[in-house]
């Protein structure tokens, strides 16, 4: 056997490793997207659920917040302020699920079931005028596509 031979033997065996390397990594990078992406699930989940415990767990929260939804003029001023937080923490939970879905950190199923649930509080009258107030505390992709499905589920 001369050297171009075991030359191109070589270069074959090498050609192969690296053939295996790619495939190897592309399952480890595949791998670790999924699990970012259910970690990124897990972690709105949990924050969403700190959010509703915080509103189940004070009557007084909770009556501030269901009375705003339905006439959030017949609020007092400190009411109505602690109404627009309870929106407004409520929102940016859905900003922050909607650009998780954008980026493809989380599923389109469970971006779904968020914007059923944000949709669910904007048939509130109440909801309704404390986006109007505090719609500037969002980004501008999120402030569209609120006010796309407002105009859509609404009539």
């Amino acid at each position: 056997m001369n050297w171009d031979a075991l030359g191109a033997i070589a270069e074959a065996i090498g050609s192969i490793a690296v053939v295996i390397t790619l495939i190897y990594l592309a399952v480890q990078i595949r791998h670790t997207s999924k699990s970012t992406r259910l970690a990124s699930a897990q972690g709105l989940a949990i924050t969403f659920s700190d959010f509703m415990s915080q509103l189940s767990s004070d009557a007084e929260t909770a009556d501030i917040y269901l009375r705003g939804l339905k006439d959030d003029s017949g609020l007092t001023k400190e009411e109505r302020f602690r109404f627009d937080t309870l929106i407004l923490q409520m929102l940016r939970h859905a900003d922050v699920h909607f650009h998780a879905h954008l980026d493809g950190a989380i599923s389109k199923g469970l971006w779904e079931v968020t914007e059923a649930g944000y949709m669910q509080v904007f048939r509130q009258p109440g909801a309704r005028a404390s986006w109007q107030r505090q719609r500037d505390f969002f980004s501008v992709a999120f402030r569209e596509h609120v006010e796309r499905d407002v105009g859509r589920h609404s009539g």
